[in-house]
């Protein structure tokens, strides 16, 4: 058996620390282990899960991975579809709002089997109490019982418009609100990628009766003096995918003309023409505001246009105080973005058009930081500038080089690298025969052994050497000093 993925649950208290393992055997069949850290004396915390996929496929009509008992844990096999998370996010970057609303529907329909059929008053039991404190509200609400509280998005596959659950870890057998459960999968969302999705749903992320919940939920996991990784982020102010407003303008200045024009509250691109009736034009006086406040843009178009019909294309000539660009990505950490036009110059023109065809991909600095870092791992798909920053990297010293996968396929390549100028400072390998072991005298690491380290201001560049990219890069993703994903075959 091959191990792909490795996690370790390792904040929580003792009693409910796990290790998550992807396995390959040598058909190419996928498992999933799960195995308790510290092995009890008393009935294991996996024991209960496997309790509950009993319970919850006898009482309600879901799908759900089905587990088998080991010597040391349970194994499941690969749950079949894509998923759910990665469907909504691709619904989002697609901007498809139709498959989007349909899935999120989808979403809150599975929740609702699950739950009561008609609100009721709820009094929380001392069970309650006890796991996620006081419940002050007096309202009826419906509950779920027995609940599975970690319905999130990435714990969900979808299929052939069946979901399949693939976690049920934390089940309660005591009434639960289910708006508590729903809020959840919207934040961990939320804390994943920066997206808000709440109005779907009608529920406030920051809502204080749910967020209290989760912190007294988080010590009954961690402990009271540790903290859960949701935690961090109960408390931050939620930033909406899109935050435009009535007040919300782009904005002409041409020869101390100003013309502006409403921003509409959609993901679509919009177009905005602008109507210059004024002769002798000074373009060097041309600017474009495109938003009060930090963004990421796609310019799609931007030409001039007059009364014949001619046409002259303007995005040769942009000139932006964008922090970066990618084609017709302009990513602004400036809260005043603008672009203007360098070197362009006409003979004569009058009662012409300015058009621009835009789209707001992300607004405000949290979501901006989030794309760049997106950005960032996504420019090493293009070969020449891949190993023109690999090198900028290795130069200014300020990250460590990591080869991920100390396989036969690094043996082969390790010349080519070499060759490059690049050589590494850490090997990590995720099979645990090889931890300790060496490599062309590099004695090879676990990646938590590298990763975790106590200093975390250091940065590390990882380059994947083995086959299994998108396995590796989930894995990595979890860490949160890595800042850059490479693959081997975009470099040599």
């Amino acid at each position: 058996m091959k191990t792909i993925f490795v996690k370790y649950s390792k904040e929580r208290l003792a009693k409910f620390q796990t290790m998550t393992k992807i396995i390959q055997n040598k058909k190419g069949e996928r498992f999933v282990i799960k195995e308790l850290i510290n092995i009890p004396d008393i009935p294991s915390h996996l024991d209960n899960m496997y309790d509950n996929y009993e319970l919850l496929s006898s009482k309600y009509n879901v799908n759900l991975v089905k587990p088998k008992k080991t010597s040391s844990g349970l194994i499941f096999d690969m749950a079949k579809g894509s998923s759910f998370e990665n469907l909504i996010l691709e619904c989002i970057e697609k901007n498809n709002l139709v498959k989007l609303k349909y899935y999120l529907e989808s979403y809150l329909e599975l929740i609702n089997n699950m739950s009561t059929s008609e609100k009721i008053k709820f009094n929380p039991c001392e069970n309650f109490k006890n796991i996620f404190g006081t419940y002050e509200k007096k309202e009826a609400v419906e509950i779920l019982n027995p609940a599975n509280i970690d319905l999130i998005f990435s714990n969900i596959f979808y299929e052939d418009n069946q979901f399949t659950i693939i976690d049920y870890e934390w089940i309660f057998h005591i009434n639960i609100p289910k708006n508590y459960i729903i809020w959840r999968a919207l934040s961990h969302f939320n804390n994943s990628h920066n997206i808000d999705l709440s109005e779907y749903f009608d529920i406030d992320l920051n809502n204080p009766t749910y967020q209290q919940m989760e912190e007294n939920f988080c010590m009954y996991v961690n402990g009271p003096e540790q903290k859960y990784l949701i935690k961090s982020v109960l408390k931050k102010p939620v930033h909406s995918l899109d935050t435009l407003n009535s007040t919300s303008y782009i904005k002409l200045l041409l020869n101390n003309q100003l013309i502006k024009k409403h921003i509409l509250n959609t993901f679509a691109s919009q177009s905005f023409i602008f109507n210059i009736y004024t002769a002798n034009i000074d373009f060097q006086t041309f600017r474009l505001y495109l938003l009060d406040n930090s963004c990421l843009i796609e310019i799609e178009e931007l030409f001039l246009s007059d009364k014949n019909h001619s046409i002259i294309n303007l995005r040769p000539y942009i000139k932006s105080n964008a922090s970066r660009t990618i084609g017709n990505k302009f990513y602004f950490e400036s809260v005043s973005p603008e672009i203007s036009l360098n070197n362009f110059t006409i003979q004569s023109v009058k009662d012409f058009t300015i058009n621009a065809k835009i789209r707001y991909v992300n607004i405000g600095k949290e979501a901006l930081r989030k794309s760049i870092e997106i950005i960032k791992k996504e420019h090493f798909n293009q070969k020449v500038v891949c190993n023109d920053l690999l090198l900028l990297l290795k130069n200014t010293g300020n990250f460590k080089i990591v080869f991920f996968g100390a396989s036969s396929g690094l043996k082969k390549r390790w010349q080519k690298f070499i060759d490059l100028g690049l050589n590494p400072d850490f090997i990590c390998d995720n099979d645990v025969k090889k931890h300790g072991e060496y490599f062309n005298e590099y004695k090879i690491f676990s990646s938590n052994q590298i990763f975790n380290l106590a200093d975390s201001k250091q940065k590390y560049l990882v380059i994947i050497t083995s086959e299994y990219f998108n396995e590796i890069t989930e894995q990595l993703n979890t860490y949160s000093n890595i800042g850059y994903i490479v693959k081997y075959k975009d470099i040599i």
